[in-house]
């Protein structure tokens, strides 16, 4: 079978067809006009006959340039699917990998590898492409070729096969292609991988092609292979990885090489790149490979000097500034020495290709031609420009290296402090660990130009976690999603997807980048919480994608959550929060901070709850506590509404007006007080202790106490599936709706929409857990379920609040005296509340009310929650507040009037 790499050619054109995010055209034989991710012009284009790279127009202005492998990974994944292996051709699927992903030749690595196959935690099988170690069938390495497999098996790669003597693998030894042979005088490349030395192989140098080993890690040599050769003139050629650990090996090996009177030198790729990535990049040529060997020169010098030294002999020039050890230096040339050390230039250049030079004369020249002095004890990377276009601010991100080997650290900077060397210095000893700059103008101009004249990055930040809906994109401190998948952020701290680059801002809540997820877990958690607990995790599912329902179903609804004390809703709280990776979290009294405060808590998260707790409602200072916060607030946090328009720091009249993003949740002891439009928001789960068991209890500690990393699994399971989620959510919303309507026909339209929509939730929690741990069974009782809270919402509305209620009950109670009483309260049948006269008329004097509430041991209800309740009462209806001439004292006084009507 012939593979060629553009056989995914027309997958790849359909993908950019239909990427909406590109809306490109088609115009001859290119895709123009598409949306650019770099600078958002209609400038983006990519070849119909070559769909490997998409980009710019605008290449002075903008530059953006990304591989179609990178934007869409999975078209250059699945090779067992789209290269099934067969009896007449059982490694198909290996080989495909080696061509199509890491672009090796295949009449050049015929027979170097097998197909093979490890088995995942999923149970099933994923296919390898397998080499074997040593000459022998007794040891190999594999790699599992498709992606997706190897996140089911937890790996990528997979050691097997007979240990040594001493327990290792590969030891002291390597892997070498088949039939290569070792000759007089050969270079040898040593590099860790072996897909790195099968890149190197596809080279050529000096006309020959290039020779190529694996060690296998960093922390392997093949000392076998040096001893075994080490009377044949071999020049070692140290290839390891351009980082930390590979630098660092790189330098170790060439000083024991070198101790056992072996010629050794050192090659390093260009920045980050792997050697493999280079071939795939076609850069991989002699000159790139003898322009490596003088980068190994520069990555192993032992001293600031010895880099100068190597830096001069490729581009001789007056002023050398550089990093050393994680340090600026300065070399100048004495100008007259300079001069003569010139001359002799052209005999040196390009002697790094020929490691049997002597450089000792030329060395002495040049250390007496040049005055060395470190400028800044640490190395300031410019990163990119972390930009907040909101408040029109922007920021230097450098990277910070310290000489003293203090951690690295990211330093943000304003573009003030790069104005002269004190102000850099100012800020280096102001916010890095104990960096300083002693640098000149010139020195700081020339870093200037190296960092800022090459292009710069920008990075956009936000200030909140979660669902970004200008973005599409979920952000959160160490990681985020897009399109259902999961980016780290990288090393210099902001998330790069390939079309976005973002960061958040907000440091204030920290969620556990990882878990475990166990499906199982679903049983124990309906025993504990049944139907009740099942819709609030609907409803927490959903909340993950509220902003997604509201820009299609213009809303998401509030849940509350009420019930006695130890009824269980601290628990379920604080298990919902660590489910999605917050550990020790319920939510937030609202009436523990100001209105500032709370603007500042909504917009905190996107795609996330925000719940509002609140203390006993009989507590004394509950009517001081209940001044601040009004739920009648959170009205229009049900659809897309501004959270609080501030002023923007651009000195102009320029305003924020974020949107409220999140969901709201509310947890109390007692039902929430509120206008009727917004009790008809909300699905209201009321928790008792009827169903509590010995074994349910049980499982109730064993749930409040399972730690975070065990759960956290569970937002990551919903974030991965958005897509197939969303459109689950489609399919049921629309049927149980319909099905609501038809049921409930006195039901109002937002109360049918809010349940619907926490029901059609279900089916979604069914796709997270599986339906052999959540069956079809229980989703649908959990709909019945939702309709039926639906009626009892109805009921409510219909119905009077029940502060109103025990009002009115009162009133009934002790509005007249009867005979009974005490003779204390006067005389049988005499008015104790109503001052109206009128017949069909009651007028009430709140504060007389408490007072003979009071005086008849009777519960008094707080005249505020009074003064907001009554005004909807549907008992006795409300008509205004008047002076009264009462019908009790004779006196005026100032009451609540109501329209009197019969009692039932």
């Amino acid at each position: 079978m012939t593979i060629q790499a553009a056989d995914n050619a027309a997958e790849i054109v359909n993908a950019l067809i239909n990427d909406s995010s590109f809306s490109f055209k088609q115009i001859g034989k290119y895709l123009q006009q598409g949306v650019c991710p770099g600078c958002g012009k209609k400038e983006a284009y990519v070849s119909l006959d070559k769909p490997w790279r998409v980009a710019c127009n605008r290449s002075n202005n903008c530059g953006y340039a990304e591989s179609t492998r990178e934007i869409y990974p999975d078209l250059f994944d699945n090779y067992a699917e789209r290269y099934p292996s067969t009896p007449e051709d059982p490694h198909a699927t290996a080989r495909a990998y080696l061509i199509e992903n890491r672009g090796f030749n295949s009449g050049l690595i015929g027979g170097w590898y097998e197909q093979g196959a490890v088995r995942t935690k999923a149970g099933d099988f994923a296919d390898t492409v397998r080499f074997y170690l040593f000459g022998g069938h007794d040891t190999y390495w594999e790699r599992i070729v498709d992606t997706q497999m190897a996140k089911k098996a937890g790996k990528k790669a997979n050691f097997g096969g007979k240990r040594q003597p001493d327990g290792s693998l590969y030891k002291n030894q390597c892997w070498q292609p088949p039939r290569q042979t070792i000759d007089q005088g050969d270079w040898i490349w040593i590099t860790e991988g072996i897909f790195k030395a099968i890149a190197l192989i596809h080279c050529k140098r000096d006309g020959k092609q290039v020779k190529a080993v694996s060690p296998l890690s960093t922390n392997n040599l093949p000392r076998d292979l040096i001893s075994a050769n080490r009377d044949k003139g071999i020049t070692w050629v140290l290839a390891f990885d351009n980082d930390k650990a590979g630098i660092e090996a790189n330098r170790k090996y060439k000083a024991e090489i070198e101790k056992l009177g072996q010629r050794v030198v050192v090659a390093i790729t260009v920045g980050d790149a792997d050697w493999d990535d280079e071939l795939r990049n076609k850069r991989l040529n002699e000159d790139y490979l003898n322009l490596s060997l003088w980068r190994g020169q520069l990555a192993v010098a032992a001293s600031a000097q010895d880099k100068a030294f190597w830096l001069w002999v490729r581009n001789p020039r007056s002023v050398m500034r550089f990093s050393h050890d994680n340090a600026l230096h300065r070399f100048k040339f004495d100008e007259k020495k300079g001069e003569e050390l010139s001359m002799c230039w052209t005999e040196i250049n390009g002697c790094w290709t020929q490691p049997e030079t002597d450089l000792s004369y030329h060395r002495n020249q040049f250390a007496a031609a040049v005055k060395g002095e470190q400028i800044c004890n640490c190395v300031p990377q410019f990163l990119y420009i972390e930009q907040d276009e909101i408040q029109g601010e922007q920021d230097y991100v450098f990277q910070i290296d310290y000489a003293n080997g203090n951690p690295r650290t990211l330093l943000p900077m304003d573009g003030t402090y790069l104005e002269s060397p004190s102000s850099f210095n100012k800020a280096l000893l102001r916010w890095s660990l104990a960096g300083r700059f002693k640098g000149n103008s010139s020195d700081l101009d020339y870093l200037a130009d190296r960092w800022f004249n090459q292009g710069t990055k920008r990075i956009d930040k936000i200030d909140f976690i979660g669902y970004d809906r200008d973005r599409d994109i979920y952000v959160f401190p160490e990681f985020g999603y897009k399109n259902g998948r999961r980016f780290e952020v990288n090393s210099h701290g902001y998330i790069d997807t390939g079309k976005v680059q973002v960061k958040t801002g907000l440091k204030g809540i920290r969620l556990t980048s990882d878990g475990k997820f166990d499906p199982a877990m679903i049983t124990a958690f309906y025993k504990v919480f049944a139907l009740n607990g099942l819709a609030a995790m609907a409803w927490w599912l959903g909340s993950l994608f509220a902003e997604q329902m509201r820009a299609h179903y213009e809303n998401w609804p509030f849940i509350e959550l009420t019930g006695e004390p130890g009824a269980g809703k601290t628990t379920l709280i604080e298990f919902l929060w660590r489910c999605c990776g917050r550990a020790n979290w319920e939510g937030q009294d609202p009436n523990k901070t100001t209105q500032a405060g709370r603007a500042a808590m909504f917009r905190q998260v996107g795609g996330l709850p925000i719940f509002l707790t609140e203390g006993d409602r009989g507590s004394d200072d509950r009517g001081a506590r209940r001044g601040s916060f009004d739920y009648n607030e959170l009205k229009d946090y049900f659809g897309t509404s501004v959270v609080r328009t501030m002023g923007t720091k651009s000195m102009g009249a320029d305003t924020y007006a974020p949107p409220f993003r999140g969901a709201i949740g509310i947890a109390q002891n007692a039902s929430v007080q509120a206008e009727e439009a917004v009790m008809e928001r909300i699905v209201h789960c009321h928790f008792g202790k009827s169903h509590f068991t010995r074994e349910s209890q049980m499982l109730a500690r064993k749930l409040a106490t399972t730690e975070v990393e065990d759960l956290a699994g569970w937002m990551a399971r919903a974030l991965s599936q958005e897509k197939p989620l969303l459109e689950s959510f489609d399919k049921h919303y629309d049927r149980i709706e319909k099905a609501f309507q038809e049921q409930g026909l006195h039901l109002r339209n937002r109360i049918v929409q809010c349940h619907a929509k926490v029901a059609a939730w279900g089916w979604g929690l069914q796709l997270v857990f599986g339906k052999q741990y959540l069956p079809d069974g229980v989703c649908q009782q959990l709909e019945s379920y939702l309709f039926e809270m639906a009626n009892g919402r109805e009921d409510r509305l219909k119905s009077d609040n029940p502060v109103v209620e025990k009002f009115w009950e009162i009133y009934d109670l002790i509005h007249i005296r009867t005979a009974n009483d005490n003779d204390q309260y006067g005389a049988a049948d005499q008015e104790q509340i109503n001052h109206s006269s009128k017949e069909g008329q009651i007028a009430i004097h709140l504060i007389h009310f408490n007072q003979v509430c009071a005086n008849r041991r009777v519960e008094q209800i707080p005249i505020d929650d009074l003064k907001k309740l009554l005004p909807d009462s549907r008992r006795h209806k409300f008509k205004g507040q008047k002076t009264v001439t009462s019908a009790i004292d004779g006196k005026s006084k100032w009451c609540w009037v109501f329209e009197a009507v019969e009692s039932l």
